[in-house]
């Protein structure tokens, strides 16, 4: 019994000097307890980034509520001058005939049968406006049950809670403005009966997924099966590299090839390993979504995004953990180095919600440039807004490239001095000087 806790002992203290304890008992909880208590903050930060105003086009059937609807926009504009999301609606009911003809001309299965919405839906495209608000005549009968018809590209739940406030307030306020008091009780509930939406995807002229949640949860979906994708492989490149490092088989290997070549040999094999699970991962998504009838959800926009966005993010982490694996000798002695490494692609899971809400802010640029959180920032951007500036996606993709070519480079430095080397670990010194080696 004696030996069994000698051998304990000695497990115990040689786990508690590592690097990795030292990060996950002290540091790890300390920057979690930070990121706990500032996410209200990061919240509040971005929603009070001031942004510029959402134009909404109005077409109003019913030749009274564009007056009420305006007033209730400069009063909650008026109201929340510190926070982001600010409207301008904009009469679109003087339209003349040749303005509405250039959108008519040649009808597709999903545009509009109304022409005005036809047009609408072509101004939102072209990102002339930031929504349309189609107005029914019976909107203002309590009894009726027909929406008010809303086309955006968003998916923010913030800007459907806003709109159905304001377009609630001014209905509301022009039903009781028909009535002469006394009311009764019971038409006093009928005339303030909030309005409904129905939410118009312009890209296929259908009803968007009627679950708020779940459009809401869908750039996190996308983020998660990026990280997924990226880490889920590259992990294992880490661990196959300090295996045949250890077993000796690495130097079998380098008899027969350089040890740059070793090394793309098998970022380039994992790669086409990810780039196969990525390809069953969509078309189980897609399946899934064909079947419950969200195909809005999934779209071939957002599904070019993920993999425009999942090469580089593969390759940059792919290279520091290849970089990582020669150096150690075992996966203990690794996991000091590796966990920052899997901590920057967690961090944006944290940054989901206002990211997806103000994919315009501050913030959410700010993050978009600052790898490796570059892919986890941008996917989450381009599918919680499409019209994210063409600009910044280019930007961000140069950026991430270049540094894809930068760590690569100090990888097989790395890896070209650190894959035969035994013994004690390398500290950050000695990792420095082996980069000066030409």
């Amino acid at each position: 019994m004696n030996k069994v806790w000698i051998v304990a002992w000695r497990e115990f203290l040689e786990t508690v000097k590592t690097r990795a304890f030292i990060f996950g008992v002290i540091i790890m909880p300390m920057l979690m307890i930070g990121l706990i208590f500032s996410t209200e903050k990061i919240i509040k930060a971005s929603a009070s980034d001031t942004q510029a105003l959402r134009t909404l086009a109005v077409v109003d059937r019913t030749g009274v509520l564009q007056a009420p609807l305006e007033a209730a926009q400069e009063a909650y504009n008026l109201a929340n001058a510190n926070k982001p999301l600010k409207f301008e609606f904009v009469s679109s009911m003087d339209m003349s005939a040749n303005e509405i003809a250039p959108a008519s001309s040649q009808p597709t299965e999903t545009q509009p049968t109304d022409p005005v919405e036809a047009l609408l839906t072509e101004r939102l495209t072209q990102g002339e406006i930031f929504a349309y608000l189609m107005i029914p005549q019976s909107v203002l009968d309590p009894r009726s049950n027909e929406p008010i018809r809303v086309g955006r590209k968003g998916s923010q739940i913030q800007v459907s809670r806003e709109l159905r406030r304001l377009l609630t307030r001014a209905v509301v306020t022009t039903r009781y403005a028909r009535h002469d008091p006394p009311l009764d009780p019971g038409l006093i509930d009928r005339l303030g009966k909030r309005v409904d939406l129905l939410e118009i995807d312009p890209r296929t002229g259908e009803q968007s997924t009627g679950n708020t949640m779940l459009r809401v949860m869908t750039p996190f979906a996308f983020l998660f099966l990026l990280y997924m994708g990226t880490f889920g492989i590259s992990q294992g490149l880490l661990t196959s590299v300090i295996e045949e490092k250890s077993s000796r088989v690495i130097e079998v290997l380098l008899s027969a090839v350089s040890p740059l070549q070793l090394m793309a040999g098998k970022i380039l094999g994992m790669v086409m390993v990810g780039l196969m699970l990525m390809a069953v991962w969509i078309a189980v998504g897609y399946s899934g979504a064909r079947a419950n009838n969200v195909l809005d959800l999934v779209t071939s926009e957002r599904i070019g995004y993920l993999l425009l966005y999942f090469l580089p993010a593969y390759l940059l982490f792919a290279g520091m953990l290849a970089g990582i694996g020669a150096a150690f000798n075992t996966l203990k002695e690794a996991q000091g180095m590796v966990t920052p490494v899997v901590l920057s692609g967690v961090l944006p899971m944290l940054f989901w919600f206002p990211v997806s809400e103000y994919p315009q802010s501050t913030l959410a640029i700010t993050l978009s440039f600052i790898p490796p959180l570059t892919p986890f920032i941008m996917i989450l951007r381009v599918c919680a807004d499409p019209d994210t500036p063409l600009w910044q996606i280019a930007l961000s993709l140069v950026l991430l490239w270049a540094t894809v070519a930068f760590v690569i480079w100090m990888a097989a430095k790395i890896f070209r001095v650190g894959i035969l080397m035994y013994g004690k670990p390398p500290t950050p010194k000695e990792l420095l000087t082996w980069l000066r080696y030409s």
